[in-house]
């Protein structure tokens, strides 16, 4: 039998090339160059290539290639969505997401027939609906600034992700806008099938933005306001 966490996880590693936008990109007012006008199209537009993450068997991944990302290795979480996604072969995947603060959206209509969905990994009876109700972590490396996304429509990746919401909502009735440093873990929870693994957000620290007013440059040029680091380590977020 296999684990409810990797239940067709070969279908559920295949790249995500048209993942979400983030919502706080601000492209520049004035455009000086390519990057600019890069920065412009890819804002005007709701899905962008992004890397995916997975969850298997009590570690996360990254692509079709299951490339391991190590448990020490300290992301940002800087945004989360949800919305219903439908994986193909060969293709793209198709979206239908929750706008923010808005109503849950209503099942696109194709697919369904259940005799006509997609026969489950390694079943030749059993069908799967292929429109999964997905949570997205967006995830961000400071240092590189990559963004991965990690997605997740079961019952243990939606445990994850509540516990990393209901903390940082805590966080934010004292300090506004704080965003967390995580450590991609997993926990063991109980399930029908016995104990199994899930993943967790192991929470090391936070970035703080303080409420000084954003000057139009800082010291170095750059636009934006000022960030506060809390950690153990209490080290600065390179932007």
């Amino acid at each position: 039998m296999m684990n409810v966490e990797t239940d067709n996880a070969k279908t559920e590693n295949a790249t995500i090339e048209n993942a979400l936008t983030v919502v706080n990109l601000k492209p520049p007012a004035v455009i000086t160059d390519g990057w600019d006008a890069a920065a412009i199209e890819m804002a005007a537009n709701s899905m962008k290539g992004m890397q995916s993450a997975s969850f298997d068997n009590g570690a996360f991944f990254t692509g079709k290639e299951k490339l391991l990302i190590q448990p020490d290795k300290r992301v940002i979480a800087i945004d989360v969505r949800e919305g219903y996604m439908f994986l193909k072969k060969e293709t793209p995947p198709e979206f239908v997401m929750r706008p923010l603060g808005g109503p849950k959206p209503s099942r696109p209509d194709s697919f369904t027939d259940k005799e006509s969905w997609p026969f489950k990994f390694n079943s030749e009876t059993e069908r799967d609906d292929p429109w999964k109700y997905n949570r997205f972590v967006f995830l961000l490396d400071p240092q590189s600034a990559q963004i991965t996304v990690f997605n997740t429509h079961t019952f243990g990746g939606d445990i994850g992700v509540n516990e990393l919401v209901k903390a940082i909502q805590t966080m934010r009735t004292a300090h506004p806008g704080a965003v967390p440093i995580v450590q991609l873990e997993s926990r063991q929870w109980k399930t029908k099938f016995g104990m199994k693994p899930r993943p967790f957000f192991a929470i090391v620290g936070w970035h703080f933005k303080d409420n000084t007013p954003q000057p139009v440059t800082d010291n170095d040029g750059q636009g934006g306001g000022h960030i506060k680091t809390v950690n153990a380590f209490d080290d600065e977020i390179p932007f």
